[in-house]
């Protein structure tokens, strides 16, 4: 792992541990949305979870748009309707649709 990706998730895991938001913002505010990919597939479940939810919905939609399938899912089966609904509005139309289609074959399969 780059170096300074390694400090981006060293600071990004600090933030959650701490509840810091602002500095959650702050750490991920100039990092290129692939590395911030890159930083989600090292976390844990619960830091994915605690992550999606405290970033602004536009840098959760950017983070989304780069992960892979697997991950894409874990990410969106954490958001709650109304931030499902915020970052979906901050997604590429083509991306907007598989998320949401994914979000509704999972509701499906559910019941």
């Amino acid at each position: 792992m780059r170096e300074d990706l390694e400090q981006v998730l060293l600071d990004v895991r600090a933030a959650l541990q701490e509840g810091r938001d602002d500095r959650l913002t702050s750490v991920v505010k100039d990092v290129h949305p692939a590395d911030l990919a890159e930083v989600y597939a090292l976390l844990d479940d619960d830091e994915r979870s605690q992550l999606v939810f405290k970033l602004p919905a536009r840098i959760t939609a950017e983070v989304i748009a780069e992960l892979d399938d697997a991950e894409r899912g874990e990410a969106v089966d954490d958001l709650d309707e109304a931030t499902l609904t915020e970052v979906v509005t901050e997604l590429p139309p083509d991306d907007a649709v598989d998320v949401l289609d994914r979000k509704s074959t999972r509701l499906n399969s559910s019941h």
